[in-house]
């Protein structure tokens, strides 16, 4: 948990814990006059989707709020690149390759590096 100025940026669901972040918000926007981009970030299941639907609500009184996920799984690049982080995507060699890194497999050096080459 890190804290600056008072300000809590590792929020839980709790509004109390949240109004001192909207209001640094607030404050920055109206400095700045003009919008701002809030990035919430962190390995899967962590809680960011609820962090985002307890922010938008409090943000929504002051200012227009626009949000998106990123990968969208809905659109075509979305999903490849769902495939890709699922590894949905590899080619033989890539498979390969990818066994011989998780050390699942053994190949000789040179034939290693010629796949590599050829994975490019």
């Amino acid at each position: 948990e890190e804290t600056q100025k008072g300000v809590k940026f590792i929020c839980d669901a709790h509004t109390r814990q949240l109004k001192p972040f909207t209001r640094n918000i607030t404050r920055y926007i109206n400095e700045v006059k003009r919008g701002a981009l809030i990035a919430i970030e962190g390995c899967d299941k962590t809680g960011k989707t609820s962090q985002i639907q307890e922010i938008i609500p409090i943000l929504n009184k002051t200012f227009t709020v626009v949000s998106f996920n990123f990968p969208d799984g809905t659109t075509d690049i979305g999903q490849l690149i769902d495939k890709y982080l699922k590894k949905e995507t590899f080619t033989d060699i890539g498979q390969l390759i990818d066994k011989y890194l998780k050390k699942e497999t053994d190949v000789e050096q040179h034939a290693i590096h010629h796949l590599f080459s050829a994975n490019r």
